[in-house]
């Protein structure tokens, strides 16, 4: 792997949008979990997602996404808030899931729809990964009789599991197409300033 060496204009952006990611990962997390609404861990991804691939795109470096998820999680991790392995695990996932996509697709509106589709991914499966941790694998039985007590005796929890993984790859390629647009804005605006 080839060192990059990165410009100081370039290591300035990575700063802005990583303290950016960290600053609202802090200040809208906390929000959002204290709150107790749904899905926050999907709503602060995306987010994160859409900073990471803005930055990469108006540097043109692809290893930009690690680089301001790493500033993010220090962030977080030196936040007031109680709540700090989950999201900091989190951050660096779907950094490094988006990170992956990235450097094997290059820069391009394919690989921004799809990184950030697999990115949003992140926080349900680990979710799941967390809860078969903690409780075992037998959670999803449980998951299981619960939806056949609710009377939803020919819904399996795959099927579920399956469907909800894909709304959020649908609102993550949303969040690519998004950034992608909103990056061509950006350097539009930069290079005519």
């Amino acid at each position: 792997m080839k060192y990059e060496n990165l410009k100081p204009k370039e290591i300035a952006y990575i700063a802005v949008f990583g303290a950016l990611w960290g600053s609202l990962e802090v200040t809208i997390g906390m929000f959002l979990h204290n709150m107790n609404i749904p899905f926050s861990g999907l709503i602060l991804t995306l987010i994160g997602a859409f900073i990471a691939l803005t930055c990469v795109r108006l540097i043109n470096r692809r290893r930009a996404i690690l680089y301001t998820a790493f500033i993010a999680a220090i962030l977080k991790m030196l936040s007031f808030t109680t709540i700090k392995l989950g999201p900091m695990i989190g951050i660096i996932t779907a950094a490094s899931i988006s990170q992956i996509t990235i450097l094997i697709l290059n820069i391009n509106l394919i690989s921004y729809i799809i990184s950030a589709g697999l990115t949003a991914c992140a926080p349900f499966l680990q979710f799941l990964v967390g809860h078969s941790i903690i409780y075992s694998p037998k959670i999803f039985n449980i998951y299981q009789d619960f939806l056949n007590l609710l009377g939803h005796r020919n819904l399996d929890i795959t099927t579920i599991i399956i469907i909800i993984v894909a709304l959020h790859f649908v609102l993550g390629c949303i969040i690519g197409l998004c950034a992608w647009q909103f990056s061509t804005l950006l350097i539009k605006r930069i290079n005519n300033y």
